[in-house]
């Protein structure tokens, strides 16, 4: 287990405290941290500027990496998303997912998926993905074997991009980013309770779905100015009963990004937790909702820390 001096910060609910982790300096230069997984108290990031999946120590001393671009074995296309379990770890790419051993980050195997760049949890010998685009078949949630077959499909939304995944305790998170919900399933499709994303007073406009499909087809630049209007639920964590979710918002120089969270206690569905700003993106992390977050440096520039984060209920 991963433990540092902690600091008690804001909450919105008076029956609760946040707690934040001491951040972990990241030694190794990571330009975009594209998704991150916690095994075995390891950090595997990966960065999808430099095309590669790197392993870090609990201290953020770089310890493997693989990966780079191309389309060979082990090498990344348009890597997504990165996943563990069994001493492996995952890599979503384009129409296929790596497999690396979890030691020294040696490529293993190649999975053939026909989709385009999966949302990717594992549990049980299973592989999870949000998938969008899928050839001849609805958007949703698909599961594989390690040979390439799909053993089940559910869940239809309408998404444009990939249905981000979250997994605690044999339940499934599964974020509908333009419709504002989360849905639950078992792990084997079966529908539970959902959640509506509550709408916090600091929110822009919710995205709406037939004029976004219209954006689509103008150019990038004019898609990306409208965007920037809306505030659009991008990833979700389970933590110790407790559900984040991320929020980014488009800045009006159409480059930069602000994060924000609302928290939800899974016992009731109620938000403890709202709009509050972060320094940067969402990450999954199992006893914990995690990260990566900018610092400022002491010659005027930037680096990068760690920084894990749980709700704690007070007595």
């Amino acid at each position: 287990m991963i433990t540092f001096l902690f600091l008690m910060i804001f909450s919105s609910d008076p029956t609760i405290n946040l707690i934040s982790d001491r951040g972990i300096p990241v030694s190794e230069a990571i330009f975009i941290a594209e998704d991150m997984v916690i095994a075995d108290d390891q950090f595997f990031v990966l960065d999808a500027k430099s095309f590669l999946l790197v392993k870090m120590d609990k201290n953020g001393k770089q310890l493997a990496k693989a990966g780079g671009r191309g389309q060979g074995p082990g090498e990344f296309f348009n890597p997504w998303s990165v996943a563990a379990g069994d001493g492996k770890i995952f890599v979503g790419d384009i129409y296929k997912i790596h497999v690396f051993n979890a030691t020294n980050l040696q490529f293993e195997d190649q999975i053939k998926v026909v989709n385009n760049s999966p949302s990717l949890l594992y549990d049980q010998g299973e592989l999870f993905l949000g998938l969008v685009n899928y050839p001849n078949a609805k958007d949703g949630v698909y599961v594989y074997d390690f040979d390439g077959n799909v053993r089940r499909t559910f869940y239809d939304c309408q998404c444009e991009d990939p249905p981000y995944l979250a997994m605690q305790a044999g339940r499934l998170y599964v974020l509908s980013h333009l419709e504002y919900r989360v849905d639950v399933f078992d792990r084997l499709g079966k529908p539970l309770n959902g959640i509506a994303l509550k709408p916090s007073g600091q929110y822009k406009e919710v995205i709406p779905f037939e004029p976004m499909r219209k954006k689509m087809g103008d150019s990038y630049a004019t898609y990306l100015k409208w965007l920037s209007k809306f505030s659009k639920p991008s990833r979700v964590a389970v933590s110790d009963g407790f559900l984040w979710v991320c929020f980014g918002e488009l800045q009006n120089d159409l480059r930069s990004t602000n994060y924000y969270v609302d928290i939800y206690d899974l016992s009731n569905n109620s938000k403890v937790v709202s709009w509050k700003k972060m320094n940067g993106r969402l990450y999954r992390g199992g006893e914990k909702a995690w990260f990566i977050e900018e610092t400022p440096q002491s010659d005027g520039g930037y680096g990068l820390e760690i920084k894990g984060y749980r709700v704690e209920r007070k007595p």
